[in-house]
């Protein structure tokens, strides 16, 4: 463990909780005839932000744990960072990338649809990794998305984005 692991947590605890109190409940709108929670538009940002609250915290709480014994560094040691710089891209070029990849993403929405989109954007993103499963990519890339339209769109009867040259039933 290192610092950047005590401050990353304390960080994105702080953020999480923020999301989950103030940006998710001043941001969606709940119409007034949802009867079940977990119909309600906010439910899915919810659970998302408190799972990130509880991983954040773990980590923080794991790096706490881990100073309070002795056992954190103040860096990563060398031969970490040669294995990363090994693997592929660094750190921060995947993150770079994957933020203009989101940016891709929500123009190809309005473009072809969410579903497409979703699974253009999940092979990109999923080609970021350092070292991506191609296999895994070939299989979930369709998959996933297609599984989540039919529950969405058969299930819950809620009706998935189209685009302007693509459209689903």
């Amino acid at each position: 463990m290192t610092y950047r692991d005590l401050w990353l947590g304390a960080g994105l605890a702080v953020l999480s909780a923020l999301l989950y109190l103030v940006v998710i409940p001043a941001g969606i709108t709940i119409p007034s005839g949802v009867r079940s929670p977990v119909m309600s538009p906010a439910f899915w940002p919810n659970i998302i932000a408190l799972f990130l609250l509880a991983m954040s915290a773990l980590l923080f709480v794991r790096a706490a744990i881990a100073w309070n014994r002795g056992e954190i560094v103040p860096h990563k040691s060398a031969d970490v960072d040669e294995e990363e710089k090994q693997a592929g891209w660094n750190g921060q070029i995947r993150a770079i990338a994957v933020i203009a990849i989101m940016f891709i993403y929500y123009w190809l929405i309005i473009k072809i649809g969410l579903v497409p989109a979703s699974m253009v954007t999940l092979l990109a993103v999923g080609l970021t990794a350092a070292r991506p499963k191609i296999w895994l990519l070939i299989i979930a890339t369709p998959v996933l998305p297609m599984l989540l339209y039919l529950f969405f769109y058969k299930v819950a009867n809620v009706p998935i984005p189209g685009g302007e040259w693509l459209m689903f039933p």
